[in-house]
């Protein structure tokens, strides 16, 4: 019984002498850019540049360190409701904020493993890490 096929081995022994011998193709370096024929020789244009940087974002604090969102307050509760997913649905239907069942469909929503089984206060800590770790 054959287990490839000779074209596709054929490419796999041509793929293999490529990654175990390496390219021999030298990278060239870049080419200047020239101005048009018909600029003028005794005034070089030139090209604006952007500074580089860092790109500016604002990541998520920490719901685990900031101190004035300690795990299992109201404030925590209404921060991660703001920052991560809304439970509710906007009407005051819905679970109440921070009771078990609230916790319950936000870790739904988060895709995050179920912690019900643990105390409220290492349930809302457990949370806590498990946000930090993935956002």
């Amino acid at each position: 019984m054959k287990l490839l096929s000779r074209p596709v081995a054929s490419l796999a022994f041509a793929a293999a002498l490529v990654t175990l011998g390496g390219c021999a193709m030298q990278a060239s370096s870049p080419t200047p850019v020239t101005l048009p024929a018909t600029a003028s020789a005794t005034s070089p244009a030139t090209l604006p540049v952007a500074a580089p940087g860092p790109i500016a974002r604002d990541p998520l604090p920490s719901a685990l360190n900031n101190p004035s969102r300690r795990p299992c307050t109201p404030e925590w509760f209404s921060y991660l409701e703001k920052h991560y997913t809304a439970v509710g649905d906007a009407q005051g239907h819905g679970p109440d904020l921070g009771s078990d069942e609230w916790l319950d469909a936000f870790e739904r929503r988060r895709n995050l493993p179920s912690t019900s089984a643990l105390p409220r206060e290492q349930r809302c800590a457990t949370l806590a890490r498990e946000l930090d770790y993935r956002y």
